[in-house]
């Protein structure tokens, strides 16, 4: 049996209209992506310039936002050591801590923190990455 022509317009055009919508949707979503790393950049605008002291102990060498990752580098000025275990626990209470922070974590951002001993050519000390909050 046929299938008359009615109904296969009235698929295509159903069809038509969740393509639409869908689209609608993924726009809407690069929309967000681009306020957001929009946003991210202006952050690291706002940082400059560098490199910049920070307190006696660290110097901030650079900021840079990529797609949704906020990325902080920073010296460590003392020949101390760094824990980074206890920076991280500190860190993590300050981002988790910041309602702004937390809102763009929630829309998916990554805020990590780069730590270099004193000199230009340091190797990363640590490294710690703040995506959540519990």
């Amino acid at each position: 049996m046929p299938v008359p022509r009615r109904l296969i317009i009235g698929i295509l055009a159903a069809a038509a209209v969740v393509a639409l919508a869908v689209l609608v949707v993924l726009w809407r979503g690069r929309d967000n992506d681009r306020r957001i790393e929009a946003e991210l950049s202006e952050a690291v605008d706002a940082l400059r310039p560098f490199p910049r002291r920070i307190d006696e102990a660290t110097e901030i060498l650079e900021a840079r936002a990529e797609g949704r990752r906020m990325i902080y580098v920073y010296r460590v000025t003392r020949d101390a050591p760094l824990d980074i275990e206890q920076q991280g626990l500190r860190l993590r209470r300050i981002v988790c801590g910041s309602e702004a922070m937390r809102r763009s974590i929630g829309q998916g951002v990554t805020f990590i923190y780069e730590y270099r001993g004193p000199g230009d050519a340091q190797p990363v000390l640590g490294r710690v990455e703040v995506g959540a909050c519990e």
